[in-house]
């Protein structure tokens, strides 16, 4: 397969990214930046009180206690208890199965779109974003997700989207183990729900997009085709978040620290010191998703439409830019086909989604 090669590569793309600087930052100096992204208050449409905001495909809209209405991620409308004015069922083909168990908790549930297909259809499985701690599988019709699905259906693909904990139940492994079981079951089901086992490529946006990339690059690799990575996160070793970013620690405040603990949830750790210990540092290794990359690894479909001038709340750290570089450059390193498709990408060099995942999926092995 084809490679990126030559000096222009992702960052010339996206001139923002800053280069890391080599030297180790502290640990407690890149997590004072994490707490900082973590505190900082949600970003909210400007405008008159009575004005609709405009949500980007990340957002949601919200009714804040105020009676004003904002724009705001899953994420942080679940934690401030902010009431969601959007979400009623997204328009879209109604499912031909709906809430399927692939597990034993109640949140392991799927919907399932049969493509019209002469013989077992390829599948793609979705996995929402909120963060992990909101959002639904319902999710998969959504703005531009939508498209995706049903371009995917067009092209005789089948189409799952499920359901998996949050972490008010599981830290970020346990929920990643959890979802993982969707995979186990596509293949031992693969006859009654008229798909092919040979061809199941797995996708997902924000916290999804991570399970994704860690299931399509981990344990499944050998049974995943393709993976999507949209609007997503790198790595969760939270430790390389602030060089992937090119922030430099020392510039910014510690937050305060009853303000940390939104941060520390995804590992369950109650302080900062907690990050070096054996078992917490054994985590972040075993959630540094480019670390398990080689070339015989699934290729991936990395998407970030968004443009970030500055880091001002948690979603401008969660949801930057730079993930999505810094992603394809662990894939260049690796000789693992990836493509990116950036806020710079002109036009006519973006790559459908659905168009890359048609091509994957169907190529012989």
């Amino acid at each position: 397969m084809a490679k990126s090669s030559g000096a222009k590569g992702p960052r010339a793309q996206f001139p923002a990214y800053a280069a890391s600087r080599g030297a180790a930052l502290q640990s407690a100096a890149i997590l004072a930046v994490l707490a900082l992204a973590a505190s900082a208050q949600p970003a909210l449409a400007a405008g008159p009180n009575d004005a609709e905001p405009s949500c980007t495909e990340i957002h949601v809209l919200v009714e804040r206690p105020n009676g004003k209405l904002a724009c705001v991620t899953e994420e942080t409308a679940g934690r401030l208890s902010w009431r969601i004015l959007d979400a009623e069922a997204p328009e879209g083909a109604a499912p031909t199965l709906s809430d399927v168990p692939y597990g034993t908790h109640e949140r392991n549930v799927f919907d399932f779109w049969r493509a019209d297909s002469a013989g077992p259809a390829p599948l793609m499985i979705y996995i929402h974003g909120g963060g992990f701690v909101s959002g639904d599988k319902s999710d998969v019709d959504k703005d531009d997700k939508g498209k995706i699905k049903e371009g995917l259906l067009d092209r005789g693909i089948s189409v799952i989207s499920i359901n998996y904990p949050f972490l008010d139940e599981a830290r970020i492994d346990g929920i990643v183990e959890n979802a993982s079981q969707i995979i186990p079951y596509v293949q031992d089901n693969a006859e009654e729900l008229g798909i092919d086992p040979g061809r199941v490529g797995i996708y997902g946006g924000s916290g999804g997009g991570g399970i994704a990339l860690h299931l399509g690059l981990g344990e499944y690799s050998d049974q995943v085709s393709v993976i999507g990575h949209i609007t997503s996160q790198s790595t969760y070793d939270l430790l390389q978040w602030f060089d992937i970013l090119g922030i430099d620690p020392g510039d910014v405040e510690r937050a305060p620290p009853g303000l940390i603990a939104a941060v520390l949830q995804l590992y369950h750790v109650g302080t900062l010191e907690e990050f070096e210990e054996p078992e917490i540092v054994k985590l972040r290794k075993a959630m540094d998703m480019p670390s398990f990359m080689d070339a015989d690894d699934p290729p991936v479909y990395i998407q970030n439409y968004l443009v970030h001038d500055g880091i001002g709340n948690k979603g401008d750290v969660t949801h930057h830019p730079s993930h999505a570089v810094f992603l394809k450059e662990k894939c260049d390193e690796a000789g693992l086909e990836c493509v990116l498709n950036l806020a710079g990408t002109p036009e006519d060099r973006r790559v459908d989604a659905a168009s890359f995942f048609d091509r994957m999926l169907r190529q012989e092995s």
